[in-house]
């Protein structure tokens, strides 16, 4: 048990930890675990692995990278700036990141659903910790002083992406779920996370009637009005949720509006190929659009992190209509997830596989990555993420959302 809640611990914080120690992005924390994983792989689980499955999952990367080749080959064609030799090592690397999480899922499935269950509860436990004492201001691995860390993380917004799948999770299978969401609340509300805010309202939305959700607003607001307005400011929120973006100053809008803005440019610019596997930034005008313009008025454009999207807007400027295409497939699937992950919070569905509830939060909490606030392919969610997808496939003849 100790080996995979480990196991766990350090594929959710290792890819972070690497830019404590200068990495430009987490691909350098993510090949540690790329090489844990083979480690573990090879020494302790190649005997017990089924041929039948090894085939699926190498059945599915060789789907992925085929794809990835051929669309980054088409836009090759169109873009005159396409970086062949950025492509080619990162392609060299995608390759070994999901061979990786393909022995990563094959690895878990020879688990038993005790100790996936204990594993979770472990890293919930450890990472609900790591929250509270960062609310006192102690790092030990991050030490910029320029934004909040949360031990493991450089900032709240990191921490609640790996947080909240093991949240969901606690909730599902967890009959003091209301204290463990008002716990997270709470700890959001401290530490100014707008994104681990919005893991919990969509945890909540998943888990809890809407009688119950009705009465937990209207008590937070009746909390506010009493006590909260003497000590929480709320400006960091609703400066975030501002969506006039020709008028508002806040970098963290205009930087994710943005983001939207070149993915459209750059999807209509190659006729809806894309630009290209990891050549956002590389190829076409970072220049243009309206909202680019209004962030030059009030900062440096390249002094400021205009990489700080979501994976969407990636996927949509460097894969283009296939990259809509299989985000319109992860709503379908993402709703049918949901409601299923309802009827079970609700009982409507008993005896449920700690495994299957594991994967399936990490693929509904994904959401806030694409959508909301990524931190890039190589992340440890994309990692886990991509694990259930894999883990999905080769389940397929026995699930049913």
């Amino acid at each position: 048990m100790e080996r995979g809640s480990l196991g766990l611990l350090a594929t959710m914080t290792i890819p972070s930890v690497g830019l404590a120690f200068g990495a430009d992005s987490m691909a350098m924390g993510s090949g540690v675990i790329i090489l844990l994983t083979a480690f573990l792989f090879l020494g302790f689980f190649r005997k017990s692995i089924i041929i039948r499955e090894v085939i699926e999952v190498l059945f599915v990367i060789l789907v992925a990278l085929v794809i990835v080749v051929i669309n980054s080959g088409l836009s090759y064609l169109v873009n005159d700036s396409f970086n062949t030799d950025r492509f080619f090592l990162a392609f060299i690397y995608l390759f070994y990141f999901l061979i990786a999480i393909g022995m990563w899922v094959l690895m878990s499935k020879t688990l038993t659903d005790q100790q996936v269950d204990f594993a979770v509860r472990f890293v919930f436990y450890i990472l609900l910790l790591c929250g509270f004492v960062s609310l006192f201001g102690y790092s030990p691995i991050f030490h910029t002083g320029e934004i909040k860390q949360v031990i493991f993380f450089s900032e709240p917004s990191h921490f609640a992406i790996n947080f909240s799948p093991c949240l969901l999770y606690m909730v599902m299978m967890s009959q003091h779920r209301v204290k463990l969401v008002l716990l997270v609340f709470i700890l959001g509300v401290l530490q100014q996370s707008l994104t681990l805010l919005v893991c919990v309202i969509i945890i909540s939305i998943l888990t809890f009637r809407i009688s119950m959700l009705i009465f937990g607003v209207l008590a937070c607001i009746g909390m506010w009005l009493i006590i909260g307005h003497e000590y929480i400011d709320f400006t960091y929120y609703t400066d975030r949720l501002s969506f006039n973006v020709m008028e508002t100053n806040n970098l963290s809008v205009l930087h994710f509006f943005s983001g939207w803005e070149r993915a459209y440019f750059n999807t209509i610019d190659s006729y809806g190929l894309g630009v290209g596997y990891l050549q956002m930034g590389i190829v076409g005008d970072i220049h243009r659009g309206p909202i680019t313009d209004r962030i030059a008025l009030i900062a440096d454009y390249f002094a400021t992190n205009k990489g700080d999207t979501n994976v969407a807007v990636k996927l949509i400027s460097e894969f283009g209509v296939i990259a809509i295409i299989g985000l319109c497939l992860y709503g379908i699937y993402f709703i049918k997830c949901g409601i299923w992950l309802r009827d079970v919070s609700r009982k409507k569905i008993n005896m449920v596989s700690p495994k299957r509830v594991f994967f399936t939060s990490w693929f509904v909490m994904y959401f806030v990555e694409i959508f909301l606030r990524g931190t890039g392919y190589f992340s440890s969610g994309a990692f886990l993420f991509i694990a259930s997808i894999f883990w999905m496939f080769m389940n397929n003849r026995e699930l049913k959302y």
